[in-house]
């Protein structure tokens, strides 16, 4: 485990048991197993100028509300960019402590203290509270990593995954969050995959395939709207 400046840096090693390290390592970096969890997936550099005002404006208006009433974690992408980055300045501005983890696939990283490069690098998003690096060369690799640190972190407890934007990366993570049980809140009005899955009918066949499942529920990107779906899936209702 790492120390410096923004996020605990936390690596898991790559190997035969590495799923079963996740809790163990999380554990001894000093997060709490056992609480609720939002899991935020969604557009990177891909977001237009609207969009990110939009996201900003849920995320002070809903996301920072509802992880505060509920006591929910946070995990997401950890990367300075996109929704990872305005959910980080929007829990800074808000002052709210707690947990927030990125999860990054080794070889998308500059600087965590080791050699991993990539063709298109991405610093640390810094008011992250934890970043746990996993095993992998490239965006994307970081997506079944993300879904097992939220079933671990909430450990029996409410989680959601919430969809701002996104990219083609997001139909991975939403898929994978669905094989988990997890339950899935589409932002329409956010662009891109969250807006080609509320669609009617969804924009693609890979995006009515998440639309018609039970687990997803699409609503519109205002802020009382995303704050109470938020704590109602959380609440385990």
């Amino acid at each position: 485990m790492i120390s410096r400046p923004g996020p605990v840096v936390i690596r898991l090693e790559d190997g035969p048991e590495s799923a079963d390290q996740v809790g163990p390592l999380l554990a001894r970096a000093g997060i709490r197993l056992g609480q609720p969890v939002v899991v935020l997936v969604g557009g990177a550099s891909g977001m237009s100028t609207a969009d990110v005002a939009t996201a900003s404006a849920l995320f002070d208006g809903a996301l920072v509300p509802a992880l505060r009433t509920t006591g929910a974690g946070l995990v997401d992408g950890g990367t300075n960019a996109g929704v990872m980055a305005l959910a980080g300045s929007a829990r800074s501005r808000a002052s709210l402590g707690g947990t927030h983890i990125g999860v990054i696939a080794a070889g998308v990283l500059v600087d965590v203290g080791g050699s991993d490069r990539s063709s298109d690098p991405m610093q640390l998003e810094q008011h992250h509270s934890h970043v746990l690096v996993v095993p992998g060369a490239d965006w994307g690799d970081e997506a079944p990593w993300l879904s097992r640190v939220a079933t671990v972190v909430s450990d029996g407890q409410p989680s959601v995954t919430l969809l701002v934007n996104g990219g083609d990366i997001a139909y991975q993570d939403m898929e994978l969050s669905l094989e988990a049980g997890r339950p899935a809140i589409v932002i329409a009005g956010t662009g891109r995959t969250a807006d080609d899955i509320a669609a009617s009918p969804p924009a693609t066949p890979r995006a009515r395939a998440l639309a018609c499942s039970p687990l997803v529920r699409v609503i519109p990107a205002t802020a009382s709207g995303v704050l109470h779906a938020l704590r109602e899936a959380l609440s385990g209702r």
